[in-house]
């Protein structure tokens, strides 16, 4: 005996509900083919692609992608079983598994601070010079009041990882201005409202009161 497939309501249903996240797009229409085991979707506006992902894994198929009007997207994609589709936790699983920091694992700090996180700074899709990157990334700090303990270029773009244990640590030194190092001598900080982005780490200049030796250091050896 065949499955059950859902209906072209149904089938509709789905699409909006995985459509919610996206403000400004909307399901035009909804036809079945003649032969009832596939569907047409016209769907109006932008559509990012890891929604399209998650409509492919909601539905367990791949749309196929069409249309000429670039306002729209066509979608072409077999009609699910009434039994095949997940159920909203496993829907919510397989999100949080994308939502998985893209930080790699060596550059985190969970162990120090286990309430970091990796977060995408936006307007960093597009690659800029080190100096652009640098006054993006300091701009966003006043923003916001983030220290990043560690940032790094993805393909989607500037991923940080910040802390609120981390942010108020970092607080309080730029307001002393000096601190114990990592080496256990003791610093002066100069200039703390001058923060650079020097490789993936933010750095502040800072003189070693026992040697007199002046460099920049990252924010990091001082917590």
């Amino acid at each position: 005996m065949a499955n059950k497939k859902l209906s072209i309501d149904e089938v509709e249903a789905l699409v909006k509900n995985v459509l919610i996240s996206e403000n400004g797009t909307s399901v035009l229409s909804v036809e079945p083919s003649s032969s009832g085991d596939y569907c047409s979707v016209i769907l109006e506006g932008d559509v990012n692609l890891q929604t399209l992902r998650t409509l492919a894994k909601t539905i367990g198929d791949e749309p196929i992608i069409g249309g000429e009007d670039c306002n729209q997207i066509n979608l072409f994609f077999r009609i699910p079983d009434a039994d095949s589709v997940g159920n909203g936790d496993d829907d919510e699983d397989e999100q949080e598994e994308d939502r998985k920091p893209a930080i790699p694992d060596y550059m985190r700090h969970k162990d120090e601070f286990y309430d970091s996180e990796d977060v995408l700074m936006p307007g960093t899709e597009m690659n800029c010079s080190n100096t652009e990157q640098c006054e993006k990334i300091k701009a966003w700090m006043k923003e916001t009041g983030h220290y990043p303990i560690v940032y790094v270029r993805l393909d989607d773009g500037l991923h940080v990882e910040v802390s609120d244990i981390y942010d108020r640590k970092i607080t309080d030194l730029l307001e002393r201005g000096e601190a114990v190092g990592g080496d256990g001598r003791k610093y002066k900080i100069e200039n703390p409202d001058d923060l650079l982005a020097i490789g993936s780490s933010i750095c502040v200049r800072a003189t070693c009161v026992e040697t007199g030796r002046n460099d920049a250091y990252d924010l990091d050896f001082f917590v």
